[in-house]
């Protein structure tokens, strides 16, 4: 995969994934949160979905793992009404998350080739937690 110099390429995706935790930096400015989801296991060719996957992880294991996929945001977003989901979530909830990445490549190389990819939330719809056997209905989760 390659993308031209200027060119944005923004791919939206969604999928059940579980809320690992959120960090902020030290100066208080963004908020990193974590995100995990399906554990594929190429051997035996199977996938083992993220609820089920974070019960049988060790919890010292569960307060550093860094999981799937994750975002930079803002503090002061959070206050927002499309972020303020990520406010409220606790380690272990799972449901539908919708985001979009776009491949990038590193300034100055002179390369078109992808160094990394830039994540963007759009929305996690809450379906339970998987740590705490909650359910939510789905006319609840949704907004």
């Amino acid at each position: 995969m390659s993308a031209k110099q200027g060119q944005i390429t923004e791919i939206e995706s969604s999928g059940t994934f579980l809320f690992l935790r959120k960090e902020n930096d030290k100066d208080n400015t963004y908020t990193m949160i974590y995100f995990m989801g399906s554990e594929f296991i190429p051997s035996s060719e199977i996938s083992i979905p993220p609820d089920v996957a974070i019960k049988k992880m060790p919890a010292p294991k569960r307060a550093s793992y860094d999981g799937h996929l994750r975002f930079k945001v803002p503090v002061e977003y959070l206050a927002c009404d499309k972020y303020r989901v990520l406010d409220d979530i606790q380690m272990g909830d799972y449901g539908e998350l919708n985001y979009s990445f776009s491949p990038q490549a590193a300034p100055g190389t002179g390369s078109s080739s992808i160094k990394w990819l830039q994540t963007s939330f759009h929305d996690f719809i809450k379906s339970g937690n998987a740590l705490t056997k909650e359910k939510v209905s789905s006319s609840a989760g949704a907004k």
